[in-house]
């Protein structure tokens, strides 16, 4: 859930404080919870609720001070230091970060439906089925969406796969 949020905001400090409403409104959804999906389900669709309250919040107030998803800065933590390579050459190292940053940058850039299939699928591991579910539309559009995003990523990554880099 933390993890989910930070990658979509690319914001560390905001996912943590996000962190604290999801409890707030699940503890407050939880009267209207009635079983007919799972409990990650209903979960999931509290922290897209409030990232899409937050979002629209943001547009509304450019001058927010929160930091923008398409700034370079994607949080205090990098990718590379939630997943370390296993390489103990420090120009593998190097390399691993610098294509961390690369994907968190790639990321950012996603359209926010593409960015948040890619999350709970890659980041989270729901099943499109799950997706579909709690963001409201039919399989075959999250299936579409991850096509999308995966396609965008692929590009933005091509000079990591032909060694070109830097």
């Amino acid at each position: 859930m933390l993890g989910y949020m930070h990658r979509f905001f690319g914001d560390y400090e905001l996912a943590c404080d996000l962190t604290q409403d999801v409890f707030l409104r699940v503890i407050s959804a939880a009267p209207d919870f009635r079983g007919n999906c799972s409990f990650l389900t209903f979960l999931f669709r509290v922290i897209r609720n409030l990232c899409i309250d937050v979002m629209r919040s943001r547009r509304s107030r450019p001058d927010a001070g929160a930091a923008s998803l398409d700034d370079d800065d994607c949080g205090e933590r990098p990718l590379s230091e939630v997943v370390p390579g296993n390489s103990p050459r420090g120009e593998d190292r190097t390399f691993s970060q610098e294509l961390s940053v690369a994907v968190e940058a790639a990321l950012g850039r996603l359209p926010a439906e593409q960015r948040e299939v890619f999350l709970m699928r890659e980041v989270e591991g729901l099943k499109f089925s799950q997706i579909a579910e709690i963001i409201g539309v039919n399989e075959n559009t999250v299936k579409s969406r991850m096509h999308y995003a995966l396609t965008s990523l692929r590009a933005s990554l091509e000079g990591f796969r032909d060694g070109v880099h830097g």
